[in-house]
């Protein structure tokens, strides 16, 4: 959801995950003299984390707000960042997500109208302490799918504060779902089903052509044993492959790979684990789409 319609290619832009567990942040930075040959991107991939001490976030509620704001101010003056703009993913478990279907007679120039007067009907949320963004899903054939995303705006309210007393200029704030969607590598026409482990929980969600379809988070205090884990698991992706008719393939976060465009920095063949970079790039991708084709609203 944007939280400042800020998006322009003109200004420079970077990728922040911030998790109960991390702060890792990717962006472009173009590489010296000595280092550009023929064989490496001209643009160098900085990839940076900072481990978070427990305490700090739980369940993306932000504790200990003097800390964060310093651990992300010190990040920010190091790498001689003022200057830049940034897209923030935050973990899923406090962003409500729900998915609308409408039929292809509406057109676009009817698709806000409808969303809006769906919001107030059918979204169980007081939308007067929420922000509410949604993305129209352009890939069905047969029907407007739009997926509607909600914050708490407590929460953000936070998140954004706590950025600006970094000295960060936060372009749009989303959930780490929605960055994982763009940098994330799956066959375009199989129903993915991905399990995302956090520290207080477990997230299972499922895309089709980029596009997100499903997600559910378990706290792990509902959870007894790994088996019982499985169990949801293979329970929730019954129900859904029984909904859809349509078969899908589970994939671990921890085993996901970048889409291509990224597995040609040696940044990122350094670091042994492309699945750790997803979230951060993800987001630092949405900085790149062009202004007027972001499809957040």
């Amino acid at each position: 959801m944007n939280i400042l319609n800020l998006l322009t290619t003109k200004r420079h832009i970077v990728g922040i995950e911030i998790s109960d567990q991390a702060i890792k942040i990717s962006y472009l930075q173009t590489r010296q003299k000595g280092e550009v040959n023929k064989d490496i991107p001209q643009d160098k991939l900085i990839l940076i984390e900072e481990q978070l001490p427990q305490g700090i976030i739980a369940n993306g509620v932000i504790l200990d707000k003097e800390a964060l704001t310093q651990i992300l101010k010190n990040i920010w003056e190091k790498e001689n960042l003022s200057k830049s703009y940034a897209v923030v993913s935050i973990e899923e478990d406090k962003i409500y997500s729900h998915i609308l279907s409408f039929p292809k007679t509406i057109d676009n120039t009817k698709i806000k109208e409808a969303v809006l007067l769906a919001i107030d009907f059918q979204i169980p949320i007081n939308k007067n302490d929420y922000y509410i963004g949604w993305e129209l899903n352009e890939n069905n054939h047969n029907i407007n799918k739009v997926l509607i995303s909600a914050i708490s705006k407590n929460i953000a309210n936070d998140y954004i504060k706590i950025l600006d007393h970094a000295g960060i200029n936060i372009m749009a704030l989303e959930s780490n779902l929605a960055s994982l969607s763009r940098s994330i590598k799956t066959n375009p026409e199989e129903l993915t089903i991905i399990t995302k482990e956090n520290r207080n929980s477990f997230t299972l969600f499922c895309l089709k052509n980029k596009a997100y379809q499903f997600s559910r988070t378990i706290p792990n205090s509902f959870i007894k044993d790994e088996d019982h884990k499985k169990n949801e698991i293979s329970k929730i992706k019954n129900s859904f492959e029984s909904e859809t008719k349509e078969k899908s393939r589970e994939l671990s976060l921890n085993q996901g790979e970048l889409i291509e465009e990224y597995t040609k920095y040696p940044e990122i063949k350094e670091s042994n684990d492309q699945s750790k970079w997803l979230i951060a790039i993800g987001a630092f991708m949405r900085g790149k789409i062009p202004q007027g084709e972001d499809k957040n609203c």
